[in-house]
């Protein structure tokens, strides 16, 4: 089922009294543009505060990556607190973390977690869009969504080899600055005296119809073991976006998700552990999140 169009909001606007200054320096105006939220799905009361902003590249190599501005920005007050290799998008993942935080619990700053695809990972039909279009990424210009400078067939030669790079081609052509906001997380058990679950919420938006991914048919990807450590997150799947080509051709194309997120209270965060189950949530077919798993 999809849900009512009046049932959905733009994303970040409301939530802007909420994020830090350094969010902000990083997204800029994108969360002006990107997605919608769930506040007609939900209840506002059970969205806590954010709990961690993800944010996707492409990795040239020698020649820099496009979240070079964004790593610069979160340098000051951010410190890396793990990386490593991405096999299920062919790149890299950083996870930032504020230095100034509690050992346990919450800190007064959202995490950030980046990604990089490699471009020379794909193909050289996909490279060739890329270098095309990367102008554009690298630009200060956003366009409109009824005017992108890319074709459909390029878009489909993107897709068809990494729904990754097709995806932040698409999104990061249609903001300025040039931050590509993949998903926001909402913190669910902080702060009330009745919190909310994963199994709760995913129930509700159920019911209101919205679709959730549903990672190796599970709709709540866990992080627990038995000293009582747990990390539970759980997603919709992408907001469509309408967008025409350069050729004329109208489509829905995957915008940006919403994740929800228990965060463990009594033991330090261990890190997004569930980070590529959740990358799913931009496929737009069971198919794709079937070659997803397989590259893991």
């Amino acid at each position: 089922l999809t849900p009512p169009k009046e049932q959905m909001k733009k994303l970040l606007l409301s939530h802007k009294t909420e994020t830090s200054r350094v969010v902000e320096s990083v997204v800029g105006s994108s969360q002006a543009i990107h997605g919608t939220a769930l506040h007609a799905a939900l209840q506002r009361e059970v969205i806590g505060p954010i709990h961690h902003l993800a944010l996707r590249g492409l990795d040239f190599g020698d020649s820099g990556n496009t979240l070079e501005p964004t790593f610069r920005a979160l340098e000051p007050k951010y410190e890396r607190m793990r990386s490593g290799a991405m096999p299920s998008i062919r790149g890299t993942f950083v996870e930032w973390a504020p230095k100034e935080r509690p050992l346990v619990g919450l800190p007064s700053e959202p995490y950030v977690f980046t990604s990089l695809c490699a471009v020379s990972e794909l193909t050289l039909e996909s490279r060739a869009v890329v270098e095309r279009v990367r102008p554009f990424l690298e630009g200060d210009e956003a366009f409109p969504a009824s005017a992108l400078p890319l074709s459909y067939e390029e878009y489909r030669t993107l897709y068809e080899d990494s729904q990754y790079a097709a995806w932040f081609v698409t999104n990061t052509l249609l903001v300025r600055p040039k931050a590509a906001v993949n998903h926001v997380a909402y913190v669910l058990n902080h702060g009330k005296e009745a919190p909310m679950t994963c199994a709760a919420v995913n129930a509700l938006l159920e019911e209101k119809g919205w679709q959730l991914n549903s990672y190796n048919g599970a709709k709540i990807q866990a992080d627990e073991d038995d000293e009582g450590y747990v990390f539970r997150q759980s997603s919709v799947v992408a907001s469509p976006l309408a967008v025409r080509f350069a050729c004329s051709t109208e489509k829905s194309i995957p915008g940006i998700f919403h994740e929800f997120v228990e965060h463990p209270m009594t033991l330090p965060f261990r890190g997004f552990s569930n980070a590529r189950a959740l990358f799913t949530s931009t496929a737009t077919t069971q198919q794709q999140q079937q070659q997803q798993q397989q590259r893991q």
